[in-house]
C-alpha cells in the first residue's frame, strides 16, 4: 500500500481499462491524468497491490497540487476502486493509507456512488446531494439542450445593474485585490491554483469573470461552455466571494447568456444557502418536477444528474463550500482531447466599459 510510482502508469492504465473501460481518458489520453495527479516524487493516488498487480486505487487532488503555498493539508478524492473479491478491506485501506500520507485537515468528495454512502458515514463524513440550480436565458425561445416542464416560462430580461464585470487573463488575476474573496470559504483557493486549475488547463477552455460594484470587487466565478447540436449552456463550476456577493452573480449570467446566445446557465454547489441563488434569477432544479438540465455531455445524457458529495474537516476556518470543478467532476471524460468542447467569446476586458444596460 503506496502512493503510485511514476513509473507504474502503465499499470494505472491497464487496471483503468480493466475494470472502467478501454476509452476512459485516462488510458486514451495520459497526459490529463498526470496534469491531475503527478506529483514531483509519486502521484497523487493511493495504490494497493499484489505483489506487481494493482488491486485497488483511489485518486487524490490535494489544492496544493494547483499552488505549492496552499495548505497541504486541504484534499479532495478522485476516481476510486477497489477489488474487494482479491482481499479483504482494501477499499478502507486506501482511505486509512491516504489519512496516514497526507493527514488532511479537510476531505472533500464529489460524484460517491450509493454503495458508500453508508462507509463514509461511518468515518465521520457528511453526506448530501449538492444543489442545482440554472439560471434560463429570457433571450432564447426554443430550448434544445433543457426539457422545461409547461408553465415554466424564462424570466424578463433583468433591469439595468450598477455592478460592472470583467472578463479576467492572468495578469488581471495579479492586480486585483483577491485575498478576500479567497478568505470566505474552505478549502482555500488563490490566483495560482485559479491560473493552473482553470486558465491553463491542458483540455476545456474557462473563462473566469471579476464581479464589480460599489467601487470593489465583490466575487469571481469560472465558467466552461458546452454544446449540443448547435445549442449552447453554460456551466458555472466554481465561486470565489462571500455568500453575499451571489447576488451579483445573476447580472453577469445575464450579460454571457446574451454573449453567448446560450440557453441557460447551471450550478452545482454546497454551501451556499439556495435563498441567495434564487433571489439572483436562479431556479432550483431538483425543486422544479419536469425541468430537465443535463449534466453528462461526454457522451451526452437526456437526464438529470444528481451529485452526491461527502465531506470531513477538523478545524476550518470557514464552513466548507463545494463546486463542480471540485474533486474530479469537471474532469474530461472523452477519449481525444478533439473531441472536448471550447468555446470562446470576445467581451470587453474592462470593467468600466462593460456595464449591464438591458
Amino acid at each position: 500500500m503506496g502512493l503510485l510510482a511514476h513509473d507504474e502508469r502503465p499499470k494505472l492504465q491497464e487496471f483503468v481499462r480493466s475494470y472502467w473501460g478501454r476509452d476512459h481518458v485516462f488510458v486514451r489520453d495520459p497526459a490529463v491524468f498526470d496534469w491531475q495527479h503527478k506529483g514531483p516524487r509519486a502521484y497523487h493516488c493511493m495504490a494497493a497491490r499484489q505483489g506487481a498487480e494493482l488491486v485497488g486505487i483511489q485518486g487524490v487532488i490535494p489544492l496544493k497540487h494547483f499552488d505549492g503555498e496552499l495548505p497541504g493539508r486541504e484534499v479532495f478524492f478522485g476516481m476510486w476502486r477497489a477489488l474487494e473479491d482479491r482481499g479483504i478491506g482494501i477499499g478502507l485501506r486506501l482511505y486509512k493509507a491516504i489519512l496516514k500520507e497526507y493527514q488532511p485537515d479537510f476531505i472533500g468528495s464529489l460524484g460517491i456512488e450509493p454503495r458508500v454512502i453508508g462507509l463514509h458515514q461511518w468515518q465521520g463524513f457528511t453526506v448530501s446531494v449538492m444543489n442545482h440550480h440554472v439560471a434560463l436565458s429570457p433571450f432564447v425561445r426554443e430550448f434544445k439542450i433543457a426539457t422545461l416542464p409547461d408553465g415554466l416560462v424564462p424570466p424578463a430580461r433583468r433591469k439595468a445593474s450598477s455592478a460592472s464585470f470583467q472578463k479576467l487573463s492572468s495578469r488581471d488575476l495579479d492586480s486585483l485585490p483577491t485575498e478576500r474573496l479567497y478568505a470566505a470559504q474552505s478549502p482555500r483557493k488563490s490566483n495560482v491554483y485559479v491560473r493552473n486549475h482553470f486558465l491553463d488547463h491542458p483540455v476545456y477552455t474557462y473563462e473566469v469573470y471579476g464581479m464589480h460594484a460599489n467601487g470593489a470587487l465583490q466575487a469571481m466565478c469560472v465558467v466552461r461552455a458546452v454544446a449540443k447540436g448547435g445549442a449552447i449552456a453554460l456551466r458555472v463550476v466554481d465561486f470565489m466571494g462571500p455568500n453575499e456577493a451571489v447576488s451579483w452573480l445573476g447580472g453577469l449570467v445575464t450579460e454571457l447568456l446574451a454573449a453567448y446566445g446560450a440557453e441557460y446557465a447551471d450550478l452545482y454547489s454546497c454551501g451556499i444557502p439556495p435563498h441567495l441563488l434564487e433571489a439572483a434569477a436562479f431556479i432550483d432544479r431538483r425543486a422544479t418536477p419536469g425541468l430537465i438540465v443535463p449534466n453528462w455531455f461526454e457522451p451526452f445524457t437526456n437526464r438529470n444528474i444528481d451529485i452526491v458529495c461527502a465531506r470531513r474537516t477538523s478545524g476550518a476556518a470557514a464552513p466548507p463550500r463545494l463546486f463542480k470543478a471540485d474533486g474530479d467532476q469537471e474532469r474530461p471524460n472523452s477519449s481525444t482531447r478533439a473531441a472536448a468542447v471550447q468555446l470562446t467569446v470576445g467581451l470587453p476586458a474592462s470593467p468600466s466599459s462593460w456595464l449591464m444596460t438591458s
